[in-house]
């Protein structure tokens, strides 16, 4: 652009040219070819599609997030009565193995009963003979 003494601007030939090009996109995508242009018009839409579908695919892993929450803690619970369970019958088995000691230690005890008794009875009977 060029002054005059009053301080206007005059439009000069190059400034004609810029006002009538069209916007730098637009001289870009003019150079493309037609499918490169097809594809970049569907971008937008694609990308959206790809939110979309990443959005779903968060909300599904926070739904089997909780699945897993709620089986480890239902598993949690099933151990802990599980070891309960197990506590109490190796209880049981003690209190089992206390009284079979007692029944064997009787049974011992009655054999040496028995024997001794039998002895007894035959060394009565080699006395009186």
């Amino acid at each position: 652009m060029s002054k005059t003494t009053s301080g206007t601007a005059l439009p000069t030939g190059a400034n004609d040219e810029q006002q009538n090009l069209p916007p730098l996109q637009e001289q870009t995508e003019s150079k493309l070819p037609r499918n490169e242009l097809t594809l970049i018009k569907k971008l937008p839409h694609q990308i959206n599609e790809i939110v979309e579908q990443n959005a779903r695919i968060e909300r599904q892993l926070k739904g089997i997030n909780k699945d897993i929450k709620q089986i480890s803690q239902i598993r949690d619970n099933k151990l802990s009565e599980s070891e309960e369970s197990i506590k109490q019958i190796q209880s049981q088995i003690e209190q089992l193995q206390t009284h079979v000691t007692k029944i064997g230690n009787a049974l011992d005890n009655a054999f040496a009963n028995i024997k001794s008794e039998k002895k007894g009875k035959k060394k009565g009977k080699k006395n009186k003979k």
